[in-house]
């Protein structure tokens, strides 16, 4: 059994979907544009300056060593142009990848943009002019074009492309989007799946309006002409769209609500004198070994909180059985497949 449970968690360990290996790579040659157009900008604003021999003092002298550089995304490699600037006290620095750094804030927005503005034509341009600042103003409209359109068509060939694994479990949630370059806070559905060794992947990633029905419907259809088989499992929040939308779409496959979320929901009712009762008194529900013991310590729970506080109960009380459902399958699945922080930890530092 432990060995079992140790070859889980070193296939949970493997995360990195086709959309994410395919990022990693884009990124590096969009990143390598982005520093060329930098360096252009630079020479185009000292083209005035010459020698005694009329020759520019600022030209380009070919590429740096090739270095790598940590993103979110994983490890990539960067060769940036280098510029020899003959003028006093004048020398070339890039403001977006500067030298010797091994990771940038600029490089990790840009993974922000990729992720959760790349798949949306209208905010991918703003979104790169606010996290790159002046190295983004001082891009040419091809430039622009041509950074917006790889993305675009990346995201067109991984979202239309065949799904022939076999998922175990799906998960399901709308991320709103806190990295703001518009005065809405657009909604991304996303759904990760984990196959039978327990292999994580990016299925979707789809800019909606919100969390609907229609939505999620929309979505789950499109993955199942894809070839998505129905899940035993989908794990999702509170949201009715998603769980109707499953319902119709993938008939046979169980519902897990997010113990997180409904935790949470649970202290919005309550005093926050009571938050560290109510905490210790849900774990042992959503934490037992057993069925029968989630049960019993959902009752405790229950008489606790019945009397004073019923709105409090009856955020459990109303999906207990969604809430438990992961005592169905296998002991070594059970942390993940309780709630949606395989989707949060992805994007936690860009949603709310």
């Amino acid at each position: 059994m432990k060995r079992m449970e140790s070859k889980v968690r070193m296939h949970m360990m493997q995360t990195f979907s086709y959309l994410e290996n395919s990022m990693r790579e884009a990124m590096a040659e969009v990143n390598s544009m982005i520093l060329s157009a930098e360096a252009d900008n630079y020479l185009r604003e000292a083209r005035m300056y010459l020698d005694e021999h009329n020759h520019r003092l600022v030209r380009r002298n070919g590429l740096s060593q090739a270095r790598t550089v940590h993103t979110t995304v994983g490890t990539i490699t960067v060769e940036q142009p280098r510029v020899d600037d003959r003028r006093e006290g004048h020398r070339f620095t890039s403001a977006i990848l500067p030298s010797y750094i091994r990771r940038t804030t600029n490089i990790d927005g840009m993974v922000a943009i990729l992720y959760l503005h790349g798949v949306s034509t209208v905010r991918m341009e703003s979104a790169l002019g606010e996290m790159l600042g002046s190295g983004f103003r001082s891009m040419s409209p091809a430039v622009v074009s041509g950074i917006i359109e790889k993305w675009q068509g990346l995201y067109e060939a991984w979202s239309t492309r065949e799904i022939t694994k076999r998922y175990a479990y799906i998960w399901v949630d709308g991320i709103y989007i806190t990295v703001c370059t518009t005065s809405d806070r657009p909604c991304m559905l996303v759904v990760i799946g984990c196959d039978e060794h327990g292999t994580r992947e990016t299925l979707a990633i789809l800019d909606g309006e919100c969390e609907s029905e229609i939505s999620w419907t929309a979505l789950l259809l499109n993955m199942k002409r894809r070839g998505l088989k129905a899940p035993r499992l989908a794990i999702g929040d509170a949201a009715l769209g998603s769980w109707a939308a499953i319902g119709k779409v993938f008939a046979s496959t169980a519902h897990q609500g997010c113990t997180v979320h409904a935790t949470r929901n649970v202290l919005d009712k309550l005093p926050k004198k009571l938050h560290d009762t109510a905490k210790q008194l849900l774990q042992e529900i959503f934490r037992a070994e057993k069925l029968d013991d989630a049960r019993k310590a959902y009752e405790i729970f229950k008489k606790t909180f019945i009397d004073k506080y019923p709105k409090a109960v009856a955020t459990i009380d109303s999906r207990r059985e969604r809430l438990l459902s992961y005592y169905n399958f296998p002991a070594s699945s059970r942390k993940s497949i309780r709630s949606t922080n395989v989707i949060e930890s992805m994007f936690g530092r860009f949603s709310k």
